[in-house]
């Protein structure tokens, strides 16, 4: 029971960003590659020799998988500082292990079409201004569901760094550091995180706990008593969980949410839609209401509103930019994308050139009251969040000019 208090813990810590993105990947390979770790750790397993094989994979899938470069160091460290005192002899050899792993898997991470230009890849993506100005990239709101969660999860971390640190379980200490770092700066990393950090939460709490509860239920007044009856009650609910594999909990979870999906009310609760407050979910149904002419001619939108026009018109549409960065840092358009956003003395320039003729801009936002103004540009459609702006004389304008006319009789 405790083992799924604590899987529900990992679940709600790394929903966030349960998104159809490749990172989702690096959540899936992260548990694999901890798992081969941390067995190896414990039993010397040759799991461990399975990492570098899943590096080369998950280095043509998703960024992510650099973790594992300082997560093997802090195996090595703390497995040397561990064994120096129960097993010194194995100790070299451990930690040479470790140290053969992390050289494979650099060299398996460059089995990608960029070859050895991966490394000035990586480095240009985490540095570049442009990404580090995305909402995800930033360190966590406290203000924020995310973020008070998030505040849980470290409190509860650094309880289990203490204790795992008192007991001399330097790993467990330095994985918690480390990816205590790594939660703080970026709410990207949030789920990796968790993934890392709630086993060892899960170890270290459980363990106190019984501690406590041995303790308390030493003596021969009311409160041992209650502490001895719940310890009972406990021991039997696992013993049912042992003989049906360990498993209940779960299949019951995932049962009741079949079951609500089947019957509608998981919509009601969850309600998985786009929120049509940060996204242009109105102004894009109003543009499949637009002739196929209008969306089949090149328009602009910023990253922001990108991805969710691919998601609800791709093919049809193709759009300026979107948020997966990579493709775009090779040239010039996401500084262009910034200049016209932003009104920069080029903007209408740009928009000549890339043969713009209607865009799909935030409400009120500075491109839209400057466009519109300088006469050049129409308003189409206006809500709370987006507008529709189209290139005076176009098409577009005049079907909305007699949509106008035949509205106003």
């Amino acid at each position: 029971m405790s083992r799924f208090a604590f899987t529900l813990l990992a679940a709600f810590a790394t929903m966030v960003h349960w998104e159809a993105r490749p990172h989702l990947v690096s959540i899936v390979l992260l548990i694999v590659a901890s798992a081969c770790l941390e067995a190896h750790r414990r039993t010397g397993s040759r799991w461990i020799w399975v990492v570098p094989p899943l590096v080369a994979l998950w280095a043509n899938l998703h960024g992510a998988f650099v973790v594992l470069g300082p997560m093997l160091a802090i195996y090595a460290v703390g497995t040397w500082l561990e064994a120096a005192r129960s097993d010194p002899a194995r100790t070299p050899r451990r930690v040479a292990t470790y140290g053969i792993v992390g050289v494979l898997c650099a060299v398996a991470a460059l089995l990608t079409p960029y070859g050895l230009r991966i490394v000035g890849h990586l480095r240009g993506f985490a540095g570049d201004p442009r990404v580090l100005d995305v909402a995800e990239f930033h360190s966590p709101d406290f203000h924020l569901p995310e973020g008070r969660l998030l505040e849980l999860l470290l409190f509860m971390a650094a309880v289990a760094a203490f204790r795992a640190a008192r007991r001399g379980r330097w790993v467990e200490t330095g994985l918690v550091l480390f990816w205590a770092h790594m939660a703080l700066q970026s709410v990207r990393h949030m789920p990796l995180a968790a993934v890392v950090l709630v086993p060892i939460i899960a170890g270290q709490w459980t363990g106190a706990w019984s501690e406590v509860g041995e303790h308390l239920s030493g003596g021969a007044g009311w409160l041992a008593a209650q502490v001895r009856g719940l310890q009972d009650w406990y021991a039997g609910m696992l013993r049912i969980d042992r003989q049906l594999n360990g498993g209940v909990l779960y299949l019951l979870t995932f049962g009741v949410a079949l079951l609500a999906i089947a019957d509608g009310r998981a919509e009601s609760v969850l309600h998985a839609r786009f929120d049509p407050r940060r996204f242009p979910v109105d102004a894009v149904d109003f543009l499949t209401t637009r002739p196929a002419g209008v969306l089949t001619a090149h328009g602009f939108a910023s990253d922001s509103y990108g991805g969710y026009l691919l998601y609800r018109l791709a093919p049809e549409v193709r759009v300026f930019v979107d948020g997966r960065f990579d493709p775009y840092t090779d040239g010039p358009v996401l500084d262009d994308m910034d200049a016209i956003a932003s009104v920069d003395s080029s903007w209408s320039s740009l928009l000549d050139r890339y043969q713009v003729e209607w865009m799909l801009v935030p409400r009120h936002c500075p491109l839209e009251e400057v466009a519109v103004r300088g006469g050049r540009w129409r308003s189409l459609y206006q809500d709370p969040t987006a507008s529709v702006l189209v290139r005076a004389g176009s098409a577009a304008a005049a079907v909305g000019a007699r949509e106008h006319a035949e509205a106003a009789r």
